[in-house]
């Protein structure tokens, strides 16, 4: 407990319960280094011809063993998955919530959707949204809880990449969840309008939340948006 904690809900009197229903949700969280070597030594093993060249032309440019060439490739690759909690549940940071939301603002804004000034009473125009929503919203929850202990998969990219010896292929992975629903609670000290919201969330919606949004991965829906003590919205998920 706080010594001003009784001042909460006066200082942050707009409290919101968000749960999110979340498709193809991908991890961006660097991975234990040894993680990789696994991943690259099935490889070998199996049918994926490009790990195999890759682990190739590292022997003959290294003149080394087919082993010591699978470390030499992992050391130049990476895997991004998902953080842990102590009990071993997967998880993602509160911050990563406020991130999207700010991104959210800023591209809501841009397609005029929303407003950019009128935000706050600092002055007679208000302050941009883009400047103010970061200052004046928050996400409770440092630790949002997927529900799973394990990903669902583990995807793996190609990426072409510049080394002192030349341009050259390298690995990563990415760690996803199928489909996870997510819940945690938003607070404010502004009384945004429900539109404003509801432009923010839909804008977020399409765009995504985690690593590879530009793929369309991390795509969700809002399923509920309960103010506290107020209005609860809520949807049947398809």
């Amino acid at each position: 407990m706080g010594v001003f904690d009784d001042y909460i809900p006066e200082a942050f009197p707009h409290r919101f319960h968000t749960t999110l229903d979340i498709t193809n949700l991908v991890g961006g969280v660097p991975n234990d280094p040894k993680v990789i070597e696994g991943y690259i030594r099935s490889k070998v093993q199996g049918s994926d011809e490009r790990v195999q060249r890759l682990i190739a032309e590292t022997m003959v440019e290294r003149g080394v063993s087919t082993e010591d060439a699978i470390g030499e490739v992992a050391k130049a690759s990476n895997v991004n998955g998902f953080k842990r909690t102590s009990d071993g549940e997967l998880y993602i940071e509160g911050r990563q919530v406020k991130a999207m939301l700010k991104e959210a603002a800023s591209i809501a804004v841009a397609a005029g959707k929303v407003p950019q000034g009128g935000n706050g009473v600092a002055s007679k125009q208000g302050k941009f949204l883009t400047k103010f929503l970061p200052e004046h919203v928050f996400v409770e929850d440092d630790i949002i809880r997927l529900g799973v202990t394990e990903p669902s998969g583990v995807m793996q990219k190609f990426l072409h990449v510049m080394t002192p010896q030349g341009p050259r292929d390298s690995i990563a992975y990415v760690e996803f969840v199928d489909e996870a629903q997510i819940s945690f609670t938003v607070t404010t000290d502004w009384d945004w309008p429900e539109k404003t919201w509801a432009m923010i969330w839909l804008t977020a919606q399409q765009n995504g939340l985690g690593a590879d949004r530009a793929q369309g991965c991390g795509r969700f829906v809002v399923t509920e948006w309960t103010k506290q003590n107020g209005t609860k919205l809520s949807a049947v998920s398809a």
